[in-house]
């Protein structure tokens, strides 16, 4: 996120600070519970989730309202406390990954188990298939596209390498 922010907007002081929160449990966990709007009512905080597993951990956060609808610019909704939001990841513009994370009618699959969209999946391309990614088959003769890589490296080693235009999907949720 901060080198999507620092590639999207190099002339700009980045306005968040990005905290690990080490998996999707503890994030939802974290969002959940109402120490976090009693003692930070009043400060900005979102949780980012993938858009796999995570997608019903997400789902269950309690919301306020939804901020975006799209699942191509990223679902956004508020939380409970008006100034925190639980967000997915935008889902990108590529056939192959548009049907592992949204129906024919481009709604989300019914549950983050059928949604296969990890943030290392927004940087693929054909190219990386065998350094980063592979192609695993599934029954009834699909097929998903998954990193494969290890997350540090690639995002250490990989992605800070990347032009510009590679991070445009991180645009809609900065």
């Amino acid at each position: 996120l901060e080198t999507a922010w620092s590639k999207l907007y190099p002339a700009k002081a980045c306005e968040f600070v990005v905290q690990n929160a080490f998996d999707r449990i503890f994030l939802r966990n974290l969002f959940s519970r109402d120490e976090l709007s009693v003692n930070f009512p009043s400060r900005m905080m979102f949780a980012l989730f993938d858009f796999d597993e995570a997608f019903d951990d997400w789902n269950g956060l309690k919301k306020n309202c939804d901020i975006e609808t799209d699942p191509c610019k990223g679902l956004v909704k508020q939380l409970k406390c008006k100034s925190h939001f639980a967000m997915l990841l935008p889902v990108p513009d590529v056939e192959e990954l548009k049907r592992q994370v949204l129906d024919s009618t481009g709604k989300p699959w019914g549950k983050g188990s059928e949604s296969h969209l990890s943030i290392e999946l927004l940087f693929f391309k054909d190219e990386l298939l065998g350094t980063w990614f592979k192609k695993k088959a599934t029954s009834g003769g699909g097929e998903l596209i998954e990193f494969t890589g290890d997350k540090v490296e690639f995002a250490k080693a990989f992605v800070p390498h990347l032009a510009k235009e590679n991070f445009e999907h991180f645009r809609p949720l900065f």
